[in-house]
């Protein structure tokens, strides 16, 4: 009687164990997830800040870029183009 307790207690500390190294190990996955957020995060505002620059320099006034982001700016396609749209790298003809 003595060795089933023994046993019973046994394995008991080891589920105990198994479960606690699981919980552990789920702990580090969320850990190792929540910080590449965080770096991901940190490149998306280093983009914005890249882009927004960008757009400053190319000549769009300051009053336009915050209503713009907000959404109250409305944007109007032109009825037709301002250049045709042409190939990226002009079409060559070999003469034989």
């Amino acid at each position: 009687m003595l060795e089933f307790r023994f046993g019973v207690a046994m394995v008991g500390l080891v589920a105990c164990g198994l479960f606690a190294s699981s919980i552990e190990a789920e702990s580090l996955d969320l850990t190792r997830q929540l910080s590449y957020q965080q770096f991901r995060l940190q490149v998306i505002d280093d983009q914005l800040a890249r882009l927004r620059l960008e757009a400053q320099q190319l000549g769009a006034p300051e009053r336009l870029l915050k209503p713009l982001e907000d959404g109250t700016l409305t944007l109007k396609r032109p009825d037709k183009p301002v250049r045709p749209e042409q190939p990226a790298t002009p079409q060559t003809t070999e003469e034989e």
